[in-house]
């Protein structure tokens, strides 16, 4: 594929969404649930945030929709023309933790990337995600690469690894996960 360069400056931010602008999660939200949108919530509990939880939307009808947010400051789109998306293939290198889409206990419904430099955000439905990236992870770590980023967590510090995966294969994968699943494939994620 051309234009492929695996962006250099993986690195979500530490207490990424206290770092996002509230407008750009607001629009991300407005724009996937529309009307029925009404306000989100952060999540503190670190139960809920170790399950895949950093905020909670909220709808009109009461529903309520748990959301991993990833947040990054530079967008590949801007840098180098290619849509793409960091997933995670670990996310505690040195005791080979498994990223959060090949862990089986995360409760997220919703994964919602934004990228600060541009305000762009791409918000894709946890479950089928999963079983896209946990379907062929292997194939894209091989060739698309991987990356690594240092975290300082409360207690040490880690390296957490991302595979940099175009946008279009991701949606590709989805589609075809739920084409077997349930003989469907619908819109844009």
């Amino acid at each position: 594929m051309t234009n492929m360069s695996k962006p250099s400056d993986y690195k979500y931010d530490e207490q990424r969404s206290h770092q996002t602008p509230a407008w750009m999660i607001h629009a991300a939200l407005k724009q996937k649930f529309g009307e029925n949108y009404r306000f989100y919530e952060l999540v503190y509990d670190r139960e809920q945030q170790r399950a895949g939880v950093d905020m909670i939307a909220h709808l009109a009808n009461g529903t309520q929709i748990r959301v991993e947010l990833k947040s990054l400051r530079r967008d590949p789109v801007a840098k180098n023309g290619c849509d793409l998306l960091p997933l995670e293939t670990f996310s505690h290198v040195e005791n080979q933790v498994p990223g959060f889409l090949l862990q089986g206990h995360k409760t997220s419904q919703y994964v919602l990337w934004i990228f600060r430099d541009t305000g762009r955000t791409v918000m894709l439905p946890f479950r089928s995600l999963a079983a896209a990236f946990r379907r062929n992870f292997r194939e894209w770590k091989a060739t698309f690469g991987t990356r690594e980023q240092e975290t300082r967590g409360y207690y040490e510090t880690y390296h957490s690894e991302c595979t940099w995966v175009p946008l279009i294969l991701i949606e590709r994968a989805m589609a075809h996960y739920l084409r077997h699943r349930y003989g469907y494939i619908g819109k844009r994620a």
